[in-house]
């Protein structure tokens, strides 16, 4: 999906909200809607939608994967081995690490991070793993 049609549906769900949010406002007191009482309600309610969004997204890029018979494969992985790299998941809201793999079996990768010394070893699932690239 473009940026462009996210950031319109995203508007469309923050002015739903807000409607809604009124909505009720003026439903549970007619005379007197004040929309400032129910604000936090409403920030509730659209920290529950964004973290039921991402999950279905995760969902989503699976079952699409599952159709077209797309299965993580760790041979592709293999050249990034001993590799300083940049990997971006999908899992958990997303993020990005960057660290050295230092091996792909099955479908878990294992990656250092963090300087000498302070070296943090992160086994990751590959189904989640949207990018991979190496760094210099």
């Amino acid at each position: 999906m473009r940026l462009s049609t996210k950031l319109i549906l995203w508007f469309l769900v923050f002015a739903f909200g807000i409607v809604a949010l009124y909505t009720a406002a003026s439903y549970i007191s007619p005379t007197n809607t004040n929309f400032a009482v129910y604000n936090s309600v409403f920030v509730v309610f659209f920290i529950v939608f964004l973290g039921i969004y991402s999950s279905a997204q995760v969902f989503r890029v699976q079952r699409r994967r599952r159709r077209r018979g797309i299965k993580p494969s760790c041979e592709a992985l293999q050249p990034f081995v001993g590799k300083r790299c940049k990997i971006t998941n999908s899992g958990a809201g997303g993020f990005s690490m960057t660290g050295v793999v230092e091996s792909a079996q099955d479908k878990w990768l294992a990656m250092q991070t963090g300087k000498p010394g302070k070296q943090k070893l992160h086994v990751l699932n590959t189904d989640y793993i949207m990018r991979i690239r190496e760094k210099e």
